[in-house]
């Protein structure tokens, strides 16, 4: 029995293709514009790929080249890419100066507020509502509530911040939110004095648990900040920028509101809107895109 081996271009379909060479048959169904078709769903293909690209980089954290606005994206992962950590950039000069003085903005006012508040007006406010009698027992019980609430919300809010997308971005709702929160128990603590209720020492613990919780909501969102926007070459000095705003933070807010409980006795309007200012600019300097 002898086998027949099918001719270049012939095919096992009754030999409607056509031999090499010869052009088809009025009845072939051969058609010589499929290369083109294919290669038209090919070119369709990589710019479908192309655009999803695009999109994911559009997304990302961006910094513009001028130091004016620190990017934050919508992206919705927790994880960065070896693509997204190449959009990490930090201008040279005074743009990169610009750059780490918003960025550390918030840390600044955050050791501040907090810093003055446990060490100077809260002891101070203390102590004249109980009278010097109780103070170190109201002292020690009022600033370990808050330091147990922030112990807690601290690292919930920046869980929830690595799984929120939105048009404002991860971090920013939560910085700009917890900020507004604790300057508005800042305002509601003030209203407490030597001439208060015994009682209301109370009151003035419920103000720190607000307070705390705010600081924390937007401090934990705050800190996934740095890796995100600072390349891995840059941590070192980031970490140096952050360390002296934070020193300076506490320095200045010790001896400002020092200051003014001193100049005004018995009352603490002055630094409790002091403190709640400078939590607001702070905030507010850390300006982040969607």
């Amino acid at each position: 029995m002898s086998v027949t081996q099918p001719l270049l271009g012939g095919g096992g379909g009754g030999g409607n293709q056509p031999l090499m060479g010869e052009a088809p048959s009025s009845s072939s169904t051969y058609d010589p514009t499929h290369i083109f078709k294919d290669d038209k769903h090919t070119v369709n293909r990589r710019k479908d790929n192309h655009n999803h690209h695009d999109r994911r980089e559009d997304g990302y954290q961006d910094i513009s080249s001028n130091g004016n606005n620190i990017g934050e994206g919508g992206n919705n992962h927790a994880s960065m890419t070896d693509n997204d950590k190449d959009q990490r950039f930090v201008p040279s000069g005074l743009a990169g100066f610009m750059f780490y003085f918003k960025l550390c903005s918030f840390w600044f006012s955050d050791c501040l507020v907090l810093g003055a508040l446990v060490t100077v007006v809260l002891p101070s406010q203390i102590a004249s509502i109980v009278g010097d009698d109780q103070k170190e027992k109201y002292n020690g019980i009022i600033p370990s509530l808050g330091a147990f609430m922030c112990l807690i919300m601290t690292p919930v809010a920046g869980y929830l911040s690595d799984h929120t997308s939105g048009r404002f971005g991860r971090r920013r709702p939560f910085i700009l939110s917890g900020s507004l929160i604790a300057t508005l128990f800042l305002l509601g603590c003030m209203l407490f004095s030597s001439s208060s209720p015994f009682w209301s020492v109370w009151l003035v613990a419920v103000g720190l648990l607000g307070v705390q919780f705010g600081m924390a909501w937007s401090s934990g969102p705050y800190a996934g900040l740095l890796p995100e926007l600072v390349p891995d070459e840059k941590f070192g000095v980031a970490s140096g920028y952050m360390a002296f705003a934070g020193a300076c933070g506490q320095l200045v807010g010790a001896l400002a509101t020092g200051f003014l409980i001193t100049a005004t006795p018995g009352s603490f309007l002055g630094a409790y809107i002091f403190l709640a200012g400078i939590l607001l600019v702070g905030g507010r300097l850390i300006r982040i895109r969607k």
